[in-house]
């Protein structure tokens, strides 16, 4: 065979499959029509329905469960502590409040412990005055005013038949259904139901401002059986058909978004619900509430791009027309990309070999800047900000950022403008490019490695590609190198990792409309962030890989965010807490950097830091304490709400799960617990010291077999009232009193 048809043929093959990678993504259901201009609404039953089915996602199955149900039924916030002489939840913003599993009202606790919530009275002693039985897992609640709102889900096993003309019967499905319960505590030792919502979807999250509840539940778009979400009151389904709210962009019918909010003291309650994407993170401000996801790709774009911007502009205009005419046939894709082919085949055979081959390294070359383009595209966050004014939820902006969101403390709002930090990761997807002499296949595109989930360890690189296999083509040669690549290196040499092919953390700063006002990017190459504490016209940023860099970043004009300083110490912060404006306190993880298979880091005991940052370009750690060896873990590294922290009476508490290593483990041995509990400090800005440890196991001996992370003895939350500080589990509640510790009372419930 000749060269010049060899060229010909590797030239039509690679087309036909790269091309048909974007046929393949639209063929399995990706498919998004072009995009939408602008926020619109479906308002009637007949919309929504032809908008799912051209949107071409959604799940498949029915709701009868919950259809059948229906006819049967009739600013920074301060420290957990303040002037009212108790502890709240530990929230993120003063003035709005977040859901929890223990709540107080000053004399009572209101404790979450599977499907029922326990009222404990405080006054003398500590005595069990009512349980409140929902029959169903409770997620959080509220206590506000003497009413308890409790939030939980319900899920019934649908047994649908097929549709008229369906040869095969749905797979049965749990349909989840939201249960919203207020009740009276007029009488905290006989509550009263007040009031019930319901709402087909899961919980998400919920903010509190005032006595208006936000609720946001998410549920699936059924294809089959294309409704809105239902929502009933007291078992009776709310007439009338709700507007959806449609977002710019790709249109997206996966599952809807609902904000219910709720006047816990009137029952007044209205809602908004919206097709969008999986918006698993929230910030809220007294004014507005922010909902994230990711952005929605466009994988009829990345095909359209190919054709357009990859194979016509290198044919002259007689094939150009050729293929034109394909595409336009009334052909299905398989077919168009093989005629393609066909024409890209025979083009290729009339050029000589030199010209055949530079021919194909043009068509991969730009075939491979479509690819890092859609891979950055695809990285992006969505913002959707709501405007809340009185129970009124209001669709306000829509706004993207490149990279994606950590937590909520990944964001803020402050004098009128949004702020968001994100961590963009390598923008290749495994597309083929130049490599040496041949195409490479299965590109890394991580460079930070978690192996132990929340609590594992990390590994990482210093810039090189991990080897990676490579098909020659025969009689080939490498082109010259492309931007961004420093260096191309042979097969079995090092290859030199590209800037995109790295992490990076990126700083924004939106105005209220969404629309960037100003950016920090590509801060610590090859981490990502651990930790983010918005605070005023300042964030602190925790990137990790090796060390623990704490960035401390200036935000005081929105348009220029500027680096002050920087800390490197071992180990990493994975919360952030405000002490006063001088001090920050992190709690994470110590680590032992290796170098085996690269740059990593192990994991070891939980670290307490406190930071000294009133010299901002010169940030210390003037304190620490580690708790523990490898394995040992704590809840407040992955929910702020379980750490504990007052100013005011110096003290610090989070729950322990305490492994301690034999004298001969290494730094990679994980050790089983030993202990269980809550570790209570002294703090000061002066450094902080370990004042005791409370636990709720009895047997509390290293043989104990209640020291794993879910034992019902686990304690979840703290909190004091007055001098006394109290812990709760599932089923113990325990009271100490705060200066010294002291035990004061014990509540046993029955397992």
């Amino acid at each position: 065979m000749s060269a010049r048809r060899k060229g010909a043929m590797h030239t039509g093959a690679v087309w036909v499959a790269i091309l048909a990678v974007a046929a393949a993504l639209i063929a399995a259901g990706m498919f998004v029509p072009a995009p939408a201009a602008g926020t619109a609404t479906l308002s009637s039953l007949e919309d929504l329905q032809a908008y799912v089915a051209s949107a071409g996602t959604g799940v498949g199955g029915y709701r009868d469960a919950f259809l059948a149900a229906e006819s049967a039924a009739p600013a920074a916030a301060p420290a957990a502590g303040d002037a009212r002489g108790y502890s709240g939840t530990n929230i993120q913003v003063a003035g709005v409040d977040e859901a929890d599993i223990v709540k107080t009202d000053g004399r009572y606790l209101y404790t979450v412990a599977g499907t029922q919530v326990r009222i404990v009275d405080t006054a003398a002693g500590l005595a069990a005055v009512a349980t409140v039985e929902v029959d169903h897992p409770i997620h959080e609640i509220y206590v506000n005013n003497g009413r308890l709102i409790v939030f939980a889900n319900k899920q019934e096993v649908s047994q649908a038949y097929p549709a008229a003309g369906r040869l095969i019967a749905p797979v049965p499905f749990t349909a989840p259904e939201l249960l919203i319960r207020v009740y009276s505590l007029q009488e905290p030792a006989a509550p009263q139901l007040a009031q019930e919502l319901s709402l087909e979807g899961w919980y998400q999250d919920a903010r509190m401002v005032g006595d208006w509840v936000y609720v946001v539940a998410t549920t699936p778009v059924y294809r089959e059986d294309v409704h809105p979400p239902l929502l009933r009151e007291d078992g009776l389904a709310q007439e009338g058909f709700p507007e959806i709210l449609l977002f710019p962009g790709p249109p997206v019918a996966d599952q809807y978004t609902t904000i219910l909010s709720l006047h816990v003291q009137s029952g007044e309650h209205a809602r908004t619900t919206a097709l969008a994407g999986f918006a698993d993170v929230l910030y809220a401000s007294p004014g507005s509430l922010y909902l994230v996801h990711p952005k929605r790709a466009d994988y009829a774009g990345l095909q359209q791009q190919v054709r357009e911007e990859a194979i016509l502009p290198l044919l002259p205009l007689q094939e150009q027309a050729q293929v034109r005419s394909v595409l336009s046939a009334p052909l299905e894709e398989w077919e168009k990309d093989q005629q393609v082919g066909e024409v890209l085949e025979q083009y290729s055979a009339s050029l000589s070999q030199v010209d055949a081959l530079a021919f194909q390294a043009s068509l991969q070359e730009r075939m491979l800047a479509i690819q890092q383009r859609f891979s950055r595209e695809a990285q992006k966050t969505v913002i959707q900000r709501f405007a809340l004014q009185g129970g009124q939820v209001t669709h306000a902006a829509t706004g993207e950022v490149p990279g994606t969101v950590l937590n909520q403390f990944s964001m803020d709002e402050h004098d009128g403008f949004f702020r968001i930090a994100t961590t963009t990761e390598p923008s290749f997807w495994g597309g083929p490019f130049w490599m040496g002499g041949g195409v490479a296949r299965g590109i890394a595109v991580d460079d930070v490695i978690f192996e132990g989930g929340a609590s594992g360890e990390v590994a990482g690189s210093s810039g090189a590609v991990p080897q990676v296999e490579a098909v020659p083509l025969e009689g080939l040669p490498a082109p010259a190198p492309a931007a961004p690549f420093e260096t191309f290196a042979a097969p079995d040499e090092p290859i030199t990792r590209p800037p995109e092919a790295q992490s990076a953390s990126n700083v924004y700063v939106l105005d209220p409309d969404l629309e960037i006002a100003g950016s920090l990017e590509g801060l610590a190459p090859g981490e990502r962030i651990f930790a983010a504490r918005f605070l005023g016209d300042r964030v602190y940023l925790v990137t990790f890989v090796q060390v623990d860099p704490l960035f401390v970043i200036d935000l005081g004009d929105p348009a220029n965010p500027r680096v002050l300083g920087e800390l490197k110490i071992p180990g990493v912060s994975q919360y952030l807490h405000p002490y006063g404006e001088d001090f920050l306190i992190g709690i994470g993880k110590d680590a032992t950097a290796v170098d085996e298979g690269g740059p990593r880091a192990l994991f070891q005991g939980v670290k307490i830091s406190l930071f000294d940052v009133r010299d901002v370009a010169n940030p210390r750690e003037i304190a620490s304490d580690v708790i523990g060896s490898r394995g040992t873990d704590s809840e407040v590294l992955w929910d702020h709400k379980a750490f504990l922290f007052s100013a005011e009476k110096g003290v610090l508490v989070l729950p322990v799960i305490l492994t301690e290593p034999s004298p001969s483990a290494s730094i990679w041995e994980w050790s089983p617990p030993t202990w269980q509990g809550a570790y209570v400090y002294r703090v000061s800005e002066q450094g902080l010291e370990l004042q005791g440890r409370i636990t709720h196991v009895e047997d509390d001996g290293p043989a104990s077999d209640q020291f794993y992370a879910g034992s019902p003895f686990s304690i979840r939350r703290s909190l004091y009232i007055g001098t006394a500080l109290y812990t709760i589990s599932d089923h113990v509640v325990k009271a100490n009193d705060l200066a010294t510790l002291e035990q004061l009372a014990v509540l046993e419930f029955p397992e």
